[in-house]
């Protein structure tokens, strides 16, 4: 009784001494000077039109404003034993989410990711038929995202085998590889090392689509040689472009930093970023208010344009067969086993907890 006595009394005292929040009567002259936006909106996507699902509307419920993020999950498992049968349709083991760069402290513990106008939407079977309406997928996502994906362990940056990281995927990915450089490859002949060879990788960029998959083939990519050593004795710096390298089977498990911008610096924001859970195939609308020409798949469904893995320094050991090499000079393509890409995840934690 003490504390209701309390509450009234303190609700008493507001209402009758602060009455400059009581609602006034305004004049049109007076509504011209008034604005304000709400921080929330709701649209709707009607079937039909532009919309190409068929018999499929949107409900969106948004907020206008920025999200400040740094966050991080041990292992987040989506989708595992469901529609889609055994295995998980996205499976990430030490997952952190944080900004491109360190923050003030030096670390990534004080530096955010920033959603800008994150929603909610709601995909609508028959949207307009009460008895038989139902919901046939649900998104996640934000109109813009910029941060940092870091993924998994890697104690050995020249050692594909201790890798961790990305179990599986699903959706769709644009990967932009800039500014990748190989330390360690060497022409071989009968095994033996007779050419050390250092070399730029050209900047890479391919969309993909892969539904539970672990790894992704890395087709076309090209390198100019910055430095050949011919049996110890012959140092020739030679820019000899190679081109048509393929490696067939990176692990996805070997990335660990993603940075999530529309640019390799960092400085733009990525757009069209969504997790998705559909019953069916959905055509998403866009933010740009089109529509993609393949829907997700059924199931859990994650959409990253724009991935950039930037600043790759590749130290694992690569031998290259000689004949290989002047074969590839005559357009015959080199095929190279996976390597280690030699990126450490970041650390967003404060002190000493266990996992960051």
């Amino acid at each position: 009784m003490k504390y209701s006595t309390s509450i009234l009394s303190l609700i008493t005292f507001c209402f009758s001494t602060c009455s400059v929040y009581a609602q006034q009567v305004l004049d049109d002259e007076s509504l011209r000077e008034v604005s304000g936006q709400a921080a929330f909106y709701t649209n709707y996507i009607p079937t039909g039109g532009a919309n190409p699902n068929a018999n499929i509307g949107f409900f969106t419920l948004g907020l206008e404003g920025k999200v400040d993020l740094n966050a991080n999950i041990e292992h987040l498992q989506l989708g595992c034993g469901g529609v889609n049968g055994p295995g998980c349709d996205i499976d990430l083991t030490h997952a952190r989410l944080s900004g491109v760069n360190p923050g003030a402290s030096g670390t990534y513990a004080d530096s955010d990711a920033t959603l800008t106008n994150p929603f909610l939407q709601i995909a609508i079977q028959n949207p307009t038929q009460l008895a038989t309406r139902s919901v046939a997928g649900i998104r996640f996502g934000a109109q813009g995202v910029l941060g940092m994906l870091s993924i998994g362990e890697n104690p050995n940056t020249s050692n594909l085998s201790d890798d961790t990281g990305i179990n599986s995927l699903s959706g769709d990915i644009g990967l932009n590889i800039t500014n990748a450089k190989i330390t360690n490859a060497c022409a071989t002949l009968l095994t033996l090392c007779v050419a050390p060879v250092t070399a730029n990788l050209n900047d890479y960029s391919k969309q993909y689509r892969v539904t539970r998959g672990n790894s992704l083939d890395i087709t076309g990519l090209t390198a100019v040689t910055t430095g050949v050593s011919i049996l110890g004795v012959i140092n020739l710096p030679l820019g000899i472009t190679l081109n048509n390298i393929n490696i067939y089977g990176e692990p996805l498990r070997a990335a660990h930093q993603l940075v999530l911008a529309g640019n390799a610096a960092g400085t733009i924001p990525s757009k069209d970023v969504s997790l998705s859970l559909q019953n069916q195939s959905i055509k998403w609308q866009k933010g740009d208010g089109t529509y993609p020409t393949t829907g997700t798949e059924k199931g859990w469904w994650i959409n990253l344009p724009n991935l950039q893995v930037n600043n790759l320094q590749i130290s694992q050991y690569i031998p290259i067969d000689v004949l290989q090499v002047v074969g590839n000079l005559l357009t015959i393509p080199i095929n190279l086993d996976p390597v280690d890409l030699g990126q450490s995840p970041t650390r967003n934690c404060y002190g000493t907890l266990k996992f960051c």
